[in-house]
C-alpha cells in the first residue's frame, strides 16, 4: 500500500515538473514571437580584405542583412499562447 501512495506522489511530481516545462516554454515561444513581430531583421557587418601588398592593407565592410517576415512572428506568438491555454486545461 506504501508503494502506491509513492508511485502517485511520484506521478504527480513528475506533472508539476512538465506543467511548469510547458508553461516556460509557452512563455519563451511568446516572448520571442513578440519580439520577431516588431524587430523584423538585424544587419552584422563584417571587414573583407580587398588588398594586401606588403605593408599597405584596404578592407571593405560589408553589410549582412538577416530579415525574416512578422508572420513567423505571429505564428510562434499563437504558438504560445496555444501551449500556455493547453497547459492550464491539462489538470
Amino acid at each position: 500500500m506504501h508503494e502506491r501512495i509513492i508511485n502517485v506522489d511520484f506521478k504527480t511530481k513528475n506533472r508539476n515538473k512538465f506543467k511548469n516545462y510547458m508553461k516556460n516554454i509557452g512563455i519563451a515561444l511568446i516572448v520571442i514571437g513578440l519580439i520577431m513581430t516588431l524587430v523584423t531583421g538585424f544587419n552584422f557587418v563584417t571587414r573583407e580584405k580587398v588588398v594586401d601588398i606588403g605593408s599597405v592593407e584596404i578592407t571593405s565592410r560589408k553589410n549582412n542583412p538577416v530579415q525574416w517576415s512578422p508572420i513567423i512572428g505571429g505564428v510562434l506568438l499563437v504558438t504560445g499562447i496555444i501551449v500556455m491555454v493547453a497547459n492550464k486545461n491539462k489538470n
